[in-house]
């Protein structure tokens, strides 16, 4: 499968199942058998093409839901997406990964107040987990875990400064129950604990 007949394997896949899902045919028998046998047409033209497996092999939760049945239409069309951007050569220019990587940014700080995984995001975004961390850091430069973590411990900072909440809840605002874990990780990132952060704004004021 070459880079230019990647959409259309995409596109005309989709439709297959979309007709089959308006003519009352597809069950759950027929789209586990339409997703194993494009996972073993894709296995094969990606030997071929010396693209790696973890470019394209789907998440956990759609291997242990295939062995129930329980896949859905928009878990298959969902995982074709994301297989078949894995053949485009061109998928990943500078432009394209630049805005990739804006919205994933932009997802981690519009979802700073929870426990963000980088399975979550790899989801969200129709991407392997594996590939999403060696993508991050080649464009970033930084670790995607460690970017989450500076970029809670950036808000945690300013909230501390700028607001009286007690450190418990500026801890909860950013993900963190454990307020223990929280205090340590702050320390570690922004060089003071977070009391002592709060108390030297009021040393500088004086």
């Amino acid at each position: 499968m070459t880079s230019g007949y990647a959409p259309l394997v995409g596109r005309e896949a989709k439709g297959y199942l979309d007709n089959l899902a308006q003519a009352g045919t597809l069950d759950a028998d027929t789209l586990q058998c339409f997703y194993q046998s494009m996972l073993q047409i894709l296995c094969s033209a990606a030997e071929d093409a010396s693209i790696p497996p973890g470019e394209f092999l789907p998440e956990k939760k759609y291997s242990q839901r295939s062995l129930n049945n329980y896949l859905t239409i928009d878990d298959v069309k969902g995982w074709l997406d994301r297989a078949t951007r894995a053949f485009q050569t061109d998928v990943h220019s500078d432009k394209d990964t630049k805005g990739q990587m804006e919205q994933i940014v932009q997802y981690i700080q519009n979802h700073i107040e929870r426990d963000i995984r980088r399975t979550e995001i790899a989801e969200e975004f129709y991407l392997n987990p594996d590939y999403l961390s060696r993508l991050f850091k080649k464009e970033m430069g930084v670790q995607l875990k460690d970017f989450i973590v500076a970029e809670k411990m950036k808000v945690a900072q300013d909230l501390l400064r700028t607001t009286a909440l007690p450190v418990s809840m500026v801890a909860a605002k950013v993900g963190y129950s454990n307020f223990s874990h929280f205090s340590q990780v702050y320390k570690k990132v922004i060089g003071r604990s977070p009391a002592e952060d709060r108390a030297s704004q009021g040393e500088n004021v004086l």
